[in-house]
């Protein structure tokens, strides 16, 4: 069990800009924001934003400008910036930081070194300094480790739904716990989840591998699911991007986009094939499939939607029938009234769809649902009108 834990948080009220998101937080829709802001302004928040206090040391850095105090012509000053210390190394929230440097003069004249103190790439102080050639300094600054100082382990939503409140602080566990702890923690937490979509688990699946070096099936076993589960959300992130956004909005189901998976190395044919779902074109998972199946085999995206929809038609005529529930001739019929099938059954294409039927029969994949039988002797499978058919067309 973490160490993490084995320890009881403290609450505290932190100020909701002094929170920070985790990097490694993989969620990008946070949902309806709204709904809980509602609720926490009716209720009030049931439980507070886990957190952690920032402690390593800050991003120090002092560089310069330099002027030279002497007549044009002469060699520019050179200055050089050693023996960077911050004490103490790892400071906690509140607490003052010293920063010191050595300033040298490099140079052969004197000069003017501004020497401008950052934190995380932001200007926060200076110092000028006068230094003849040759001659060092050292230069001191202070700062209070106060701002950005917490990190959010877990809580993000409820953070952005007290943002949306105006609310000026925010009831936090604090936890003080290592790196290694933190990402531990916040990962558990995001695979552990139930709302995520396909793409955010992938994220956080690939995240947690890659940080803590363990295999994809170890990983499944510590998060109880299935190993082919967690491999395949992380490849969904070999889709292209815009697909990506696609799955994340449940615009493509989980299904149609593991589909797509078994042709990556075909980025156009992907790019088609999502275009025609989106469209309404493509109808089911076992379309999809079809269709990638056949431009693997070499069939351009039109001629292979035309086969998946004949193959889809045939499975539905193959459910319908062996069910019971119409009979052959009932099911001829209706194609020729054109009210089973596509929506749409061009005139050219009604010939197709009863050849497969005919086809089906013959090979015995239908059977009549009164005489139990696969051939055309009988009323029951409507031999008259299969003979009959290419006079109807």
């Amino acid at each position: 069990m973490s160490k993490f834990y084995q320890k009881f948080p403290v609450v505290q009220r932190i100020p909701i800009d002094q929170l920070k998101d985790s990097p490694f937080q993989p969620r990008v829709d946070y949902g309806n924001i709204e709904d809980l802001a509602e609720s926490i302004k009716s209720v009030g928040l049931r439980e507070p934003i886990l957190v952690r206090p920032i402690k390593g040391s800050y991003n120090i850095d002092i560089g310069g400008e330099t002027t030279t105090l002497t007549v044009a012509g002469l060699t520019p000053a050179t200055f050089s910036v050693t023996g960077l210390t911050v004490s103490p190394a790892e400071p906690k929230v509140g607490e003052e930081v010293t920063i010191t440097a050595t300033v040298t003069n490099e140079g052969e004249n004197e000069a003017i070194y501004q020497a401008i103190f950052k934190v995380d790439g932001s200007p926060v102080d200076y110092e000028d300094v006068t230094l003849g050639a040759g001659v060092s300094t050292t230069v001191t600054f202070k700062v209070t480790k106060s701002e950005g100082s917490y990190e959010i382990i877990h809580g993000h939503r409820r953070k952005r739904a007290l943002q949306h409140l105006g609310a000026p602080f925010a009831a936090c566990y604090v936890q003080e716990m290592d790196d290694k702890t933190a990402i531990e923690v916040a990962l558990n937490q995001n695979i552990q989840r139930k709302d995520l979509n396909p793409i955010e688990e992938g994220r956080a699946f690939k995240e947690y591998v890659e940080i803590f070096d363990i295999s994809k099936r170890a990983l499944a076993r510590k998060i109880g699911k299935d190993p082919m589960y967690v491999s395949l959300r992380i490849r969904l992130l070999n889709l292209p991007k815009d697909i990506q956004v696609k799955i994340a909005s449940r615009v493509m189901s989980f299904s149609n986009a593991r589909a797509l998976l078994t042709i990556l190395d075909r980025k156009n044919d992907i790019i088609n094939i999502s275009t025609k779902i989106y469209e309404g074109e493509l109808k089911g998972t076992a379309q999809v499939k079809d269709v990638v199946e056949s431009v693997k085999a070499g069939m351009d995206i039109k001629q292979a939607v035309e086969i998946a929809k004949l193959q889809d038609f045939k499975r539905e005529m193959a459910k319908r029938i062996s069910k019971g529930g119409m009979s052959i001739k009932e099911t001829l019929e209706g194609i020729q009234s054109r009210q089973i099938g596509p929506e749409v059954i061009l005139e050219a294409q009604r010939k197709n769809y009863l050849n497969v039927v005919r086809e089906m029969l013959e090979r015995g994949f239908l059977v009549c649902p009164e005489c139990k039988e696969s051939h055309f002797s009988c009323s029951h499978c409507g031999r008259e009108l299969l003979e009959d058919s290419d006079n109807h067309d």
